[in-house]
Parts: C-alpha cells; structure tokens; sequence
C-alpha cells in the first residue's frame, strides 16, 4: 500500500467536475510556481484547517493544482483559481486527527495574449 497519495486538479478536471490521482508527473512545460507544507498537530474533538494562496505576476496562469497528503486522508479540499494567476487551496483533517499535505502550483508564463 501508498504511504500518500497525490491529487491533481487542472482544468480539463475542473471542466468535467472530478479530480485525478496521480504518481505525481506533470507536462514538462509547466512551471512549479509555488510550494507549501501544512503540518497541522492533530486537534482532539476538532478539525486541523490549512489555507494555501499563491498570488502570481499578471503574465502567469495556473494550470494545475498538486496536493500531496500522508495517512489519513484529509476530510476536506477546496480548490480555486485554475487559469488564473491566484490560485487557492483549503485542507481539511479528519476529525481529530493530524493533517500533513505538501500543496505545489504549476503552470506557464504567457509572454502575449495567444493564451488568456
């Protein structure tokens, strides 16, 4: 069995509403524009919480959205902000127990506006 797991969100998952597991590759042509690790202590009787906001330069555009996690799952993600250059991420635990997710945003600097 995986010790984690991977969850990709990019805008073809965002179109027909899902998400992907994944191994964890990306297109060779992304950038990693951003990168967090929520380490969250577990709180008794109590959900751990861990916001992720990236805000970009104007050229940048998010294409896709990484979420790394350890055993137990989190109960809880909320992602925004494909195809723009602010993406967002919320990360919820299990009840009670500890939350530990590496969050990672990818995607292109666009140098003219062929692909806004």
């Amino acid at each position: 069995m995986s010790k984690g797991w991977i969850l990709g969100h990019n805008e073809e998952d965002a179109a027909q509403n899902r998400v992907t597991l994944t191994k964890g590759e990306t297109s060779d042509d992304y950038i990693l524009f951003y990168q967090q690790t929520c380490d969250v202590p577990a709180i008794p009787y109590d959900f751990g919480r861990c916001d992720v906001v990236y805000r970009g330069e104007s050229n940048e555009k998010i294409y896709r959205i990484q979420i790394s996690s350890s055993w137990p799952p989190p109960s809880y993600i909320y992602t925004e902000g494909l195809l723009t250059n602010v993406g967002q991420v919320r990360i919820v635990s299990q009840w009670g127990e500890r939350l530990y997710a590496i969050v990672r945003m990818y995607g292109k600097i666009i140098e003219d506006n062929s692909e806004s």
